[in-house]
């Protein structure tokens, strides 16, 4: 009868000790994490290659965005690397939406998101609530021939000046060139 009980107890005994060390692995490793806090990632902002030309684009204040990061330490290590050699970079092509464009100007933001980060695989970027958007300006350029007008005070000599041409070529903000008279 004793010699029925030992396996049962061995095998019990077995399986606990599996489970514990699967338990410890599994602690170990969701402690395995490590942070990189308030990093600051550039973020390129352009216009699509079918507007060039035809719209400029000014991004109005800072073009960066202040990110976090959490990962295994090698995962980390290797981001710290790519962001030493300045790999880590957003991207965001602008499109002009239909109805905005036979606006002068129209203001808009881009809000980056997690998922716009370049990261190693097992990373996670964490954006604040606050400071993620970066405003921008579009303007629709014009362009319109100017008369040349000479602007002076005095000397009888300036009277003798001939400008030529006398109408030149002014290309710019449609609401700055509409404003022009002269140049």
């Amino acid at each position: 009868w004793k010699n029925t009980r030992r396996p049962r107890r061995l095998t019990v005994e077995v399986v606990v000790a599996l489970g514990l060390a699967i338990l410890l692995w599994l602690y170990t490793r969701s402690r395995d994490r490590d942070a990189l806090d308030q990093v600051p990632i550039p973020v390129q902002i352009q216009l699509g290659s079918a507007y060039l030309g035809q719209y400029e684009l000014e991004v109005n204040g800072t073009s960066r965005v202040v990110v976090s990061f959490t990962g295994p330490p090698s995962r980390l290590r290797e981001l710290r690397r790519q962001l030493q050699r300045g790999q880590v970079q957003v991207a965001f092509t602008l499109q002009v939406p239909e109805e905005r464009q036979n606006d002068p100007r129209y203001q808009d933001v881009v809000r980056v998101e997690a998922a716009n980060i370049p990261v190693p695989p097992g990373v996670v970027a964490v954006l604040p609530e606050q400071g993620n958007t970066i405003p921008y300006t579009v303007y629709r350029l014009v362009e319109r021939h100017l008369p040349v007008h000479l602007e002076h005070v005095g000397d009888a000599w300036i009277s003798q000046v001939k400008l030529e041409p006398p109408t030149v070529m002014v290309r710019g903000p449609k609401d700055i060139v509409e404003r022009m008279w002269t140049i």
